[in-house]
C-alpha cells in the first residue's frame, strides 16, 4: 500500500519490505523474499548526517550509521543469494559454513515439527 501511494515514508516502506522478507524465508518462499530485499536496498533511507543522534570519532566513517538497516537486510541478501544458488558451492569457507548452519536449522525445524 505505501508503494502504491509513493508515501515518502522511506524508513518504514525499508523496514516493512525487511519483515515481509523475513516471514517469506520463514515460509520457504525464497524468490519472494528475495524481491522484497532488492526493494528495500533499492529505497534510500539515508539519514543525513546533521540528524545523527550519536557522536562520531574524528576519522569515524558516519556510513554504517546513515542507513542502519543496511546492516540487517545486506546479510540477508547475501545469506539468500547463497541459498538461492543451488547449482554452485560457495568458495569462501565463510560462506559454506553458513550454509551448513542454515542447513542444520532447517532440519533441526524438521525434527521438532514431526515429533
Amino acid at each position: 500500500l505505501l508503494e502504491d501511494i509513493d508515501s515518502n515514508l522511506i524508513g518504514l516502506r525499508v523496514q516493512l519490505h525487511l519483515e515481509l522478507a523475513k516471514c517469506e524465508i520463514q515460509l520457504d518462499f525464497l524468490s519472494k523474499a528475495q524481491s522484497h530485499i532488492a526493494k528495500a536496498l533499492a529505497l534510500d533511507p539515508t539519514i543525513p548526517q546533521e540528524q545523527l543522534t550519536i557522536q562520531l570519532l574524528p576519522g569515524e566513517d558516519p556510513t554504517p550509521f546513515l542507513r542502519p538497516l543496511d546492516r540487517y537486510i545486506v546479510p540477508l541478501a547475501h545469506k539468500l543469494q547463497l541459498k538461492l544458488n543451488i547449482y554452485g558451492d560457495p568458495d569462501v569457507l565463510e560462506d559454506q559454513a553458513l550454509l551448513l548452519i542454515e542447513q542444520a536449522r532447517e532440519a533441526e525445524g524438521a525434527v521438532r515439527a514431526t515429533v
